[in-house]
């Protein structure tokens, strides 16, 4: 039994500190590739393509944040796979 609670708290705990990131990202670098720690700014220092986003989508799906997905549509206009070039 005590195992059930302790999973059902790390569970309860990671759902809340996955909502405290998620929202911080959208509040201060939404379809930036990043935010950063110590500034709380967005940069973008991937290319420009929303970097944190896509690589947050299949997290936010898996944990139950489908709200947040519903921005998704939004964003699609404004990330662009521009041409890169590999040297």
């Amino acid at each position: 039994m005590y195992l059930a609670e302790e999973a059902f708290l790390a569970r309860r705990q990671a759902l809340s500190m996955m909502r405290h990131v998620w929202r911080n990202y959208e509040t201060h670098a939404f379809a930036r590739d990043e935010l950063r720690p110590v500034s709380g700014k967005g940069q973008d220092s991937w290319g420009g393509i929303g970097q944190t986003l896509v690589d947050a989508l299949d997290t936010l799906w898996l944990m139950g944040f489908r709200e947040a997905l519903g921005h998704w549509g939004l964003v699609q206009v404004h990330i662009g796979f521009r041409e890169i070039s590999c040297a």
